[in-house]
């Protein structure tokens, strides 16, 4: 991978996680009522089940195979489980609502589950550009 490729890279991740950074500053400011937090959480999640179910499993069984993705999904599972027990021992518990918790816990699991959302994103991200087709 030359420079360029490497800038460019740099910059897709930037732009795809920049969502991540202006969510977080509405979040923080806007006091928005708890219907509209509803729907953008089911329509996200209803968009990453349905670029799971129909791109990226399928695209990676052609590429590895059974056993890799198979293995990836799994560990991925139990990392986000461990985690979240953690989070819920230190005082996230009532992470998933909407409503303060003690001493910045939820916070805290949002920033955690965020930053473990976000880093394999931005690396698939950046593997899509070394195969020059552009960002997938």
């Amino acid at each position: 991978m030359n420079a360029g490729d490497a800038g460019l890279a740099f910059a897709w991740g930037l732009a795809s996680g920049s969502g991540l950074l202006i969510g977080a500053v509405i979040g923080l400011y806007a006091n928005l009522p708890r219907r509209a937090v509803a729907l953008v959480m089911g329509f996200g999640s209803g968009i990453l089940i349905s670029v799971i179910a129909f791109d990226l499993m399928d695209e990676a069984f052609g590429h590895a195979g059974l056993l890799p993705v198979v293995g990836g999904f799994l560990g991925g599972a139990a990392l986000f489980t461990v985690v979240s027990i953690a989070l819920a021992r230190a005082g996230g518990r009532h992470r998933k609502r909407s409503a303060h918790g003690p001493d910045g816990a939820n916070a805290r699991a949002i920033a955690v589950g965020s930053i473990m959302d976000n880093i394999p994103e931005s690396i698939v991200i950046g593997l899509s550009l070394i195969d020059g087709k552009g960002v997938a």
